[in-house]
């Protein structure tokens, strides 16, 4: 597993800069909260969950990718409490 490199161009879609900075955003959000790249562009939470794929990332409308994050943070601390 490796810390997500938001500069890493690879998880930029080349042919739509349009969704650079949202992107960008997304990939901040994730770093933050602890996730990293688990290899071929998928997103986790060590030991916790993974299976967030890059494409997920740029195709989720806001409601959706807030939705997703909000079901890992739940994970999250429900692992705290075992």
């Amino acid at each position: 597993m490796c810390d997500i490199d938001i500069d890493n161009q690879d998880y930029y879609e080349y042919d739509k800069p349009e969704n650079t900075e949202r992107t960008r955003a997304r990939l901040i959000e994730l770093r933050d909260m602890g996730m990293t790249d688990c290899g071929n562009q998928q997103f986790g939470v060590n030991g916790i969950m993974s299976g967030l794929y890059i494409e997920m990332v740029w195709r989720y409308t806001d409601e959706e990718f807030d939705d997703y994050l909000e079901w890992v943070k739940e994970l999250v601390e429900i692992k705290k409490e075992v």
